[in-house]
């Protein structure tokens, strides 16, 4: 992972996001290049019927910056890829809205 953080920050490579769904809550990170510039997103969300997670501190390696969590619910997460934007929603097995979130898109407009 340490090269991909790398060849991300190193060059002009912008809004990528990476999508995960073992980490066991719902949650949204930002990670930086340590000065404060975002370099990319990581979403988690899940599990729907597993057990359910529990907080942990975060790896500092690629300077973390977490936007949004919630451990101790079943869980699920949609993302909508737009032409102005990502929308990203997670919601509980209730169906109760967590997290609504927008970020830039990576779409050039002509």
């Amino acid at each position: 992972f340490n090269k991909i953080y790398q060849l991300i920050r190193d060059n002009p490579v912008k809004n990528v996001i990476f999508l995960t769904g073992d980490a066991h809550r719902a949650q949204a990170v930002a990670y930086t290049d340590g000065k404060g510039k975002e370099l990319f997103h990581e979403f988690m969300s899940g599990p729907l019927s597993a057990f359910q997670g529990w907080k942990s501190a975060a790896d500092q390696t690629f300077h973390p910056k977490v936007i949004f969590e919630k451990f101790g619910v079943f869980n699920y997460g949609s993302l909508v890829l737009k032409r102005s934007e990502a929308q990203l929603r997670l919601v509980d097995s209730e169906g109760n809205l967590l997290f609504k979130g927008r970020f830039p898109s990576w779409v050039r407009r002509r």
